[in-house]
């Protein structure tokens, strides 16, 4: 606070008392909204539902007792907790002009004082709230990302668009609308010296609400913003009264202060709060309900601390640190606050804990940062002002370098899947099955533990090509499938097809055995029917082979344009030096390698990234197997390539792979979150084989289970330990599994139309 600051409120002593309680129930306000749900009443946005349904949220909660009572006052003064802006606007137009006016009543702003005076006052607590959050975000995954543009847009103060408006902290909008509050702050001081207070308020607050009240109904798409004060002239209202009052206090403080505290006054001031309310409920009510209540309350709470009270001190000390506990206080009540109230005593208790951390957190930030403005760096004279910015300057391009220097050894020691697909540089966009590899193409592939070597040919699918017309005595299998078959994570010449065509001619007794590989990572039902209606009739094979995976079900509900934008084409190539300058593998190796273990230590939650390399979803009674519509797609899928496989006269059999933890132990993957037991209720451990099995026989299809063979209990775990293949003992067990299964269904005599 400055000495100027310290005066101003030492006179008033209703100020310091008013900006606690100001920020008192901005908290309960997000508290509330995280344990009641957003409040529809008095905040408008494109999607506001009618008007009944506005009315409706507003009815008492029941269910918890005597515990209703406090929990809808809770609830009610929470919602209502917007208000604690409108008192913040007042005081600060207040507490500017006052800071002026008790010097001299016309003294000529010195802008360029003032503008260093208000920047000095927020930025260091600004960009000590930011650093503080990116280095959560470094150590736990919470907080702001170094890596977004975004983040360092909000750390200038520029958060009027809706995209930046609520990034990360929303209740930080309130920064960018003050700090262009500041910078407008010398014409209004210009218009307050011309036009005195009172026409001040008619005129340009006037003008101001018809403004704010054209906006809200136009702009749709924007409105929430603009109601809410990304623009500063949407909440110029509350600033002037706050400027008008200050300016009347100067001119007449004693009669200004007795008829705030007259009964007419003290009336108008309750009916105005109490009149706000329904306005809140419309568009054109919401011009004029934020300045109406925040006056109103403003002068009831003037009258209720008018007199000092008791504790001066504490009131001081809290008032002073209020800016860093609203700077702090939001991304911790929306971490640890939530919806579930289970025990109402404890939920109480638990917010007081949240408040008083919260509050331990703004007293440490203001400590950090009034140390380091204190260190010699930054207590140097005007004159090296330039060398400053050379040495910030400096720093944040080492800070960078460094960076870069981690992303560079991320790409050369442990290299991860960021920008789409960890295959894409092999993959192409092609009709009609949305993808395939690079035609006549080698390219190794070096990602999240895997090292291989993918070589394509003339058709964009993996390994050799063989000409279509077909030797009636050779026995021609056309295998699809997903990655399992393409194969990710061994080289091409690797994969079970290629093993599976040396197996099959090491058993045909000298018979010539030809295996066409046209499967693809990511690929799902829907290609798979199209790789069959399109290649089947040209290559006449006599048995077709369609490896299925158990996340085949929620692949069949995805169209080839989000597939697409999966895969990345839309991004730089990953390889380039935008990709480098990105930091994408970096973000992506402290996202999987520090953020989700320590996450999944801290929460209890399992890490997402293991839960998807693991499948879990695929075996919950919840998940997308048990999906009708899903099942019903899948089938059609089945029933099309049957139909094919009729007309050339083939043989069709599904070949299902497990996901990872139905064949290993959890020690087998180190992925495996340890939040998560196969045991638990919600997980059905034979649901994807059943359902597949169901679908394969009312489709007229033949089945193999690939469980039994890939189970651990028949040897070692044959999947990657840390990504969700097969290793090369997989793909030989697979391919040796395949082959007596194709034998003992007699599925390789002699066939053909």
């Amino acid at each position: 606070m400055t000495r100027t600051q310290s005066i101003c409120f030492t006179q008033h002593v209703w100020l310091e008392p008013l900006r606690v309680l100001a920020i008192g129930w901005i908290f309960l306000n997000h508290v509330a909204e995280q344990l009641f749900g957003f409040p529809l009443i008095a905040n408008p946005s494109a999607e506001w539902p009618p008007l009944h349904e506005r009315i409706v949220q507003l009815q008492p909660m029941t269910g918890m007792g005597l515990w209703d009572v406090p929990f809808n006052l809770l609830r009610y003064i929470g919602w209502l907790g917007d208000a604690g802006v409108q008192l913040f606007l007042i005081v600060s137009g207040f507490g500017l002009s006052w800071s002026l006016l008790s010097r001299q009543h016309s003294e000529r702003l010195d802008v360029q004082g003032f503008y260093r005076r208000r920047l000095s006052r927020i930025y260091p607590l600004w960009i000590g709230a930011h650093l503080l959050f990116i280095a959560t975000w470094l150590l736990l995954g919470l907080g702001l990302s170094p890596f977004s543009k975004s983040t360092y847009l909000s750390l200038i103060g520029f958060r009027a668009t809706p995209s930046l408006m609520y990034y990360f902290n929303p209740s930080w909008w309130y920064i960018g609308l003050i700090i262009q509050l500041y910078l407008v702050f010398p014409l209004l001081w210009a218009a307050l010296q011309r036009l005195g207070p009172v026409r001040l308020l008619v005129i340009v607050g006037g003008t101001a609400l018809i403004v704010r009240l054209a906006g809200l109904l136009v702009l749709s798409d924007y409105l929430d913003a603009w109601q809410r004060g990304a623009i500063f002239i949407t909440r110029l209202p509350e600033f002037l009264f706050g400027m008008s009052l200050a300016a009347a206090f100067a001119n007449d403080r004693e009669h200004t202060a007795s008829l705030l505290r007259t009964a007419p006054v003290r009336i108008a001031a309750l009916i105005a709060v109490l009149g706000a309310i329904p306005l809140s409920l419309s568009l054109v009510g919401m011009a004029l309900a934020p300045a109406v209540s925040g006056i109103g309350l403003f002068v009831l709470f003037y009258n209720l601390l008018a007199q000092p009270l008791p504790g001066t001190t504490v009131w001081r000390w809290l008032s002073d640190r209020s800016f860093a506990f609203f700077l702090v206080h939001q991304p911790i009540v929306m971490t640890v606050v939530h919806p579930a109230v289970t025990n109402p005593a404890m939920t109480m208790v638990h917010i007081l804990l949240v408040a008083g951390y919260s509050l331990g957190v703004a007293v440490f930030l203001e400590f950090a940062v009034s140390r380091a403005l204190r260190s010699p760096i930054l207590q140097l004279k005007r004159w090296s002002y330039r060398r400053v910015g050379l040495l910030a300057t400096t720093t944040l391009i080492a800070l960078y370098a460094s960076l870069v220097c981690g992303e560079l050894l991320v790409r050369r020691f442990d290299p991860q899947e960021a920008l789409g697909w960890g295959e894409r540089l092999a993959l192409e966009p092609s009709e009609p099955f949305g993808w395939r590899l690079r035609p006549e193409q080698t390219t190794r592939l070096r990602w999240e533990s895997y090292d291989y070597v993918v070589q394509s040919n003339s058709l964009g699918f993996p390994g050799p090509e063989y000409a279509p017309p077909k030797n009636p005595a050779a026995l021609r299998v056309l295998v699809t499938g997903d990655a399992f078959t393409s194969a990710e994570g061994v080289d091409t010449d690797q994969a079970w097809p290629r093993l599976l065509e040396r197996r099959l001619s090491d058993l045909s007794d000298g018979r010539s055995v030809e295996v066409l590989n046209f499967a693809m990572t990511g690929y799902g039902p829907n290609q798979y029917a199209t790789v069959v209606e399109t290649y089947a009739p040209i290559y006449k094979p006599d048995v077709i082979i369609v490896e299925m995976f158990v996340n085949d079900y929620e692949d069949v509900l995805i169209s080839n344009e989000v597939f697409h934008a999966s895969i990345g084409f839309n991004h730089p190539h990953q390889h380039s030096l935008a990709a480098v300058l990105r930091l994408s593998q970096l973000q992506t190796w402290i996202k999987l390698r520090i953020h989700e273990p320590l996450a999944e230590l801290v929460t209890g939650r399992p890490r997402p990234h293991g839960s998807f390399l693991g499948q879990f979803s695929a075996l919950e009674h919840t998940g997308p197997v048990a999906d009708p519509g899903a099942q019903a797609i899948v089938k059609e899928r089945l029933m099309a390539m049957a139909g094919v496989a009729d007309q050339i006269g083939a043989r069709l059999m599904i070949v299902l792979v497990p996901a990872p933890v139905q064949a290993c132990s959890r020690d087998d993957l180190l992925y495996f979150p340890r939040p998560l037991d196969l045991s638990d209720p919600r997980f059905d451990t034979t649901l994807p084989q059943r359902t597949t099995l169901n679908l394969a026989n009312t489709s007229g299809v033949g089945y193999f289970d690939l469980l039994p063979a890939l189970h651990r209990e028949a040897g070692a775990c044959l999947y990657q330990p840390r990504n969700l293949h097969l290793l090369i003992t997989g793909h030989a067990v697979v391919a040796n599994a395949v082959a007596d299964a194709l034998i003992d269904g007699g599925y390789l005599k002699e066939s053909g139309p």
